[in-house]
């Protein structure tokens, strides 16, 4: 129970999607304080990628928040990777007892293009609805980009008006930018509205651009009424998407196992359902691998060194620290022969100091040379003062 349902099959051929309408009968406080009820009305969203949810009478506006909590509590034990997110309206109603609309949706399959309550002005009576529709649009994740977006006006028609309000829906998609899918709790049938009424006074039910789907033969009340209340009326750019037969309601009693009285705990609607398979996106093929680097060109090896140079420490190991460059300049030629000149007379002239040093200490001893024949071989010339 719970189990969620593929978004995209595995042939990635189509991205599919399975939404609702569903009339939860007073969602409220009280309702949410039934552990029993709200696990199986878990199981009931989970089984959907978007649904409309209906009559949150609330006026603390926290019983929708402790059902959406138990949601996607679910969905994290299940170790899913996504969540579910909601919209919801500001209360609506002429008297005291207001609703809410939601549309809860799974976070990786749709995400919100825009969404409104209608605005009646626009139409050319005041005051139409009870409780006005809640208008919708969602993006397609995963779909071609040329799937329609899902636009959608939700309602919950007051039974008593039902030929009233329904008969004025024609109006509000006049005011749309794009076809929407109506959808939701119409009081569409038994004593609201017979197929005379919806034939001669709505003009939604004749238009040929529009398909009523759930047919009024089909129940969806819990009890023992056999009405079709609620309803999909989808436009014709959206029948190529509709999977044959998938417009039914859910009959959670049989699938739960529950009887009369517990059945009617959880609502006395059966959510209607039904599945569009939109085209995916094509996936973008992989390219040609990109071509190898270009190699390094081939540098000539360094010449053979005759000693060891010391090394440099880095993080990955040692590179040897770098040479000293030769001196290869002309001016380096010069600066070396003078510096050969000036040792020359250096030398001299420590010699001649240190002969005269000698002779007249009496200490300087060089066999068969005198002073006269020293100073003539390393004296200065006779030219230098």
């Amino acid at each position: 129970m719970g189990a969620s349902l593929a978004v995209t099959p595995a042939d990635g051929a189509a991205v599919e999607l399975h939404l609702a309408a569903y009339n939860a009968q007073v969602w409220g406080v009280t309702k949410a304080g039934k552990a029993e009820v709200v696990e199986r009305t878990v199981a009931i969203i989970r089984r959907y990628h978007m649904v409309f949810f209906q009559e949150i009478r609330d006026a603390s506006q926290t019983a929708i928040f402790v059902l959406l909590d138990a949601v996607n509590a679910a969905v994290a034990a299940d170790g899913r990777e996504y969540h579910y997110d909601m919209l919801l309206s500001p209360r609506l109603g002429r008297t005291s007892s207001k609703e809410q609309y939601a549309y809860i949706f799974r976070n990786n399959s749709v995400v919100v293009d825009s969404a409104g309550v209608f605005d009646e002005s626009l139409l050319s009576h005041a005051d139409v609805f009870e409780r006005e529709p809640y208008l919708a649009s969602f993006r397609v994740l995963g779909a071609a980009a040329s799937a329609p977006l899902l636009d959608f006006v939700g309602i919950h028609v007051k039974p008593s008006d039902a030929i009233f309000e329904l008969g004025n829906m024609s109006a509000v998609l006049d005011t749309r930018p794009r076809p929407a899918i109506v959808l939701g709790d119409l009081n569409a049938d038994c004593s609201y509205l017979s197929v005379a009424e919806a034939t001669c006074c709505v003009p939604l039910y004749a238009d040929p651009d529009y398909t009523w789907l759930i047919d009024w033969s089909v129940d969806t009340t819990v009890k023992s009424t056999h009405c079709a209340y609620d309803r999909f009326i989808l436009p014709a750019p959206y029948l190529p998407f509709l999977r044959p037969g998938s417009a039914v309601p859910f009959d959670f009693a049989a699938a739960f196992g529950l009887d009369a009285a517990a059945a009617e705990d959880v609502s006395d609607h059966y959510p209607i359902e039904l599945v569009l398979d939109y085209p995916a996106a094509e996936a973008v093929p992989p390219g040609p691998p990109p071509p190898p680097p270009p190699s390094p060109t081939a540098l000539p090896p360094p010449p053979a060194s005759t000693t060891t140079p010391a090394s440099t420490s880095i993080s990955n190991g040692t590179v040897p620290a770098p040479s000293p460059s030769p001196l290869v300049t002309s001016s380096g030629a010069v600066v070396i022969a003078a510096a050969i000149g000036v040792g020359c007379v250096i030398v001299t002239a420590a010699v001649v100091v240190f002969i005269l040093h000698r002779k007249n200490r009496l200490c300087f001893a060089i066999p068969n040379y005198d002073l006269d024949t020293m100073l003539d071989a390393y004296g200065p010339s006779a030219s230098e003062p």
